[in-house]
């Protein structure tokens, strides 16, 4: 099998292995969101903040996979990608954390 074929293939089960972890990451993770109000410490508002930036954060780590897996195979465009990648990633892992934090710092946990 060529180079560029086993590559091709890397790159998209990557994407779809990634893709995949992401959507059951989000599922998660919406789900304790949408259960951290249970006890009515944190406005409606502040709960719906919540939600809406952790979701952005999950939408952002889950597009970051298929610039890395495009990395994986185009090899004259992988600095770009990787760094794609890598910003998607931070942006989106930290809107997720700074979602949580500021949660809990409402709520006074």
């Amino acid at each position: 099998m060529p180079a560029s074929l086993v590559l091709t293939i890397l790159g998209i089960a990557f994407m779809v292995v990634w893709l995949g972890a992401a959507a059951v990451w989000a599922a998660m993770s919406l789900m304790g969101g949408l259960m951290a109000n249970d006890a009515g410490r944190v406005p409606a508002g502040t709960h719906a903040t919540l939600l809406m930036v952790l979701v952005a954060g999950e939408v952002l780590v889950a597009l970051a996979g298929i610039p890395g897996g495009l990395a994986v195979f185009w090899a004259g465009w992988r600095a770009v990608l990787l760094w794609t990648f890598a910003i998607l990633l931070v942006v989106g892992i930290g809107l997720q954390l700074w979602a949580a934090w500021s949660f809990a710092s409402a709520a006074g946990s």
